[in-house]
């Protein structure tokens, strides 16, 4: 053999080794992949909850804010408000209101002879409904694609509570009008000048605590004031 093959062969033998890793350098590289991998997943889905919920609160205000702007153009263009019923409870006042407004073509749609067409707006479950004349639609309502869940957690969902009524009314000298009681219900259209419009509503099902809650108030152009307004 020559001398030249055996110094190749010396060489293989020494670097033999040399071309690959232990099992303890396998298992070091897996383990900290691993880790790298998870903090990297972990960062990628908090980041995608924190945009899809800011996304859902996005959405929600401008659905909010679009209900809000109805009721207030509706409101400002209103004959004074109407006794809902004088044999039912004045609480409903906290989430129903009714009134009419102007109206061009009488037999239009609920015109009246009078050019004037009824208008309501209320709470029915977690929905907010408006009705104008015959037509009735959804302003707000808990979002129909999430079924498995409960109404007042779906996004859409009016959640105001018993403290927070939708509509508050006021005399012209800022005087609260009860809706407890034995207030007339005549009170409210003879007396309501201003009427505030609070508005909760659900924007992210994984935080209840991301309620859009909205406030805003109208003063009535026509309002029917009289004189033993409290």
């Amino acid at each position: 053999m020559s001398r030249a093959g055996t110094i190749v062969r010396r060489w293989t033998r020494r670097h033999r080794g040399d071309g690959g890793f232990t099992l303890i350098e396998l298992a070091s590289v897996v383990a900290i992949t691993s880790v790298f991998g998870i903090a990297i997943t972990s960062s990628l889905q908090s980041f995608t909850k924190t945009t899809t919920s800011t996304q859902n609160k996005t959405f929600a205000l401008a659905d909010v804010r679009g209900a809000v702007e109805n009721i207030a153009r509706d409101l400002r263009a209103a004959n004074p408000i109407e006794a809902i019923s004088s044999t039912l409870p004045v609480s409903q006042y906290d989430n129903r209101i009714s009134f009419t407004v102007w109206c061009a073509t009488p037999g239009d749609n609920g015109c009246t002879s009078a050019n004037a067409r009824r208008v309501v707006y209320q709470l029915t479950g977690n929905t907010l409904v408006q009705t104008v004349g015959a037509r009735t639609r959804n302003l707000l309502e808990p979002d129909p694609g999430m079924p498995t869940l409960a109404a007042a957690l779906r996004p859409g969902a009016v959640v105001n509570t018993a403290s927070q009524p939708i509509f508050t009314y006021y005399t012209k000298k800022g005087t609260q009008l009860s809706t407890t009681g034995g207030t007339p219900a005549t009170t409210f259209r003879n007396c309501t000048k201003t009427v505030k419009i609070h508005l909760v509503v659900m924007a992210d099902p994984r935080r209840p605590d991301s309620a859009i809650n909205l406030v805003t108030h109208v003063d009535l152009r026509n309002s029917n004031e009289v004189t033993n307004c409290p």
